[in-house]
């Protein structure tokens, strides 16, 4: 995965630390993978690091939000069938990736993560939508995009079991029948 660049000169070393750690999880689980790991590869020193991070798991973050232009094209609230088979080809791109991220099962952060880029999909939708809900948007989208995420995670950890367009149909059917 490829972080999208940032503007300005001072935000360069964001850009570096983004795409390097997105490079070690094509080869490591996250749980392996440490802020010395990162800085020796990148390469960029620990007060770089954390004058931008926390930790890996907020410079993960930052990643995976400048990952949702790929993932999810220019229109994030699109949940088309074109928009999902984008972003499942995209999963697939990088699924050793994200594979690595989500290794360790008992990690739930990494699966929020990952979910909140669905949630995030699903809320724009949502607010775009004329129709009346039977309950709050927030909760809809936690809840489609737990089955979504989920439904992601079993397709890569399986191998690919089913093609990426049949993977792109059952999320829309998935999503059709919870937002109804």
């Amino acid at each position: 995965m490829s972080a999208e660049n940032h503007d300005d000169a001072p935000n360069r070393i964001c850009v570096l630390l983004e795409r390097t750690v997105l490079s070690l999880l094509e080869n490591n689980s996250f749980t392996k993978i440490s802020v010395s790991m990162i800085c020796e590869a990148a390469p960029a020193s620990r007060a770089a690091f954390y004058s931008h991070y926390d930790d890996k798991y907020h410079l993960l973050r930052c990643a995976l939000e400048h990952q949702k232009p790929e993932l999810f094209g220019n229109e994030l609230g699109d949940l088309s069938r074109d928009a999902l088979l984008a972003a499942v080809r995209s999963i697939r791109r990088h699924g050793p990736a994200f594979k690595n991220m989500l290794a360790d099962d008992r990690n739930h952060e990494l699966f929020a993560m990952l979910s909140r880029l669905f949630v995030d999909a699903i809320a724009e939708n949502l607010g775009h939508s004329q129709r009346t809900l039977s309950m709050p948007s927030e909760f809809l989208s936690v809840y489609a995009a737990g089955g979504c995420t989920y439904l992601v995670l079993w397709w890569i950890t399986e191998n690919y079991a089913t093609s990426e367009e049949d993977l792109a149909d059952r999320l829309l059917e998935l999503l059709s029948r919870i937002l109804r």
